[in-house]
């Protein structure tokens, strides 16, 4: 097989940041919506689409896993929990705030 026809490396091959795989995704949306593209390439954009798609995934889940909910110890200290199981929308209404309502969430 040669270079020019070898598989596009994973993003994460590539040193690829979630920004940059964003953008890579939105230019084959372009390009498959607005051209007439052959089959071959219409399916290889889309093989290259679906592992962006899963890098970006796996991106934001690891930058959840980072988040976390700060709220003020017994002597005014931050306190950090984890967030909770679902992510940051199942963390709010929760009932969970302090008596003065100083919960921090990041």
């Amino acid at each position: 097989m040669s270079a020019a026809k070898r598989k596009p490396a994973p993003a994460e091959d590539a040193g690829m940041t979630f920004e940059q795989a964003m953008g890579r995704l939105e230019e084959i949306v372009e390009e498959m919506e607005g051209a007439e593209l052959p089959l071959e390439a219409i399916l290889k954009r889309y093989e290259e689409g679906t592992r962006l798609r899963l890098f970006c995934e796996r991106k934001l889940r690891d930058a959840e896993e980072r988040v976390k909910k700060i709220r003020p110890g017994p002597e005014g200290e931050p306190i950090e929990e984890p967030l909770p199981e679902g992510g940051i929308e199942a963390g709010e209404g929760g009932g969970e705030a302090t008596a003065g309502g100083d919960d921090l969430l990041l």
